[in-house]
């Protein structure tokens, strides 16, 4: 289970002549699921199971790879790829 809401943290970094630098962090806890519970309070803070309605669509990419693999999974007919190097 994760926490339903991420949590921010601001960093300063000190950069000389530059000066501070500044940048925000964001990140989700995660705790291991109870039998049967699928939100839990804990810590003044809300966990949730998987749903779709709290998937955060920023944090996920497929790869490159993936992408190309789904593709010829879908167009297995029509794709035309060689394994000639």
């Amino acid at each position: 289970m994760r926490s339903e809401k991420p949590v921010t943290e601001t960093g300063r970094v000190f950069k000389g002549r530059g000066g501070v630098s500044f940048n925000l962090r964001r990140y989700y806890l995660y705790i291991l699921k109870s039998k049967g519970k699928n939100k839990i309070g804990l810590g003044g803070r809300r966990f949730v199971g998987f749903e779709e309605k709290y998937f955060d669509v920023r944090s996920y990419k497929a790869s490159e790879s993936q992408q190309i693999l789904d593709f010829l999974k879908t167009n297995r007919g029509k794709a035309f790829f060689s394994r000639d190097c």
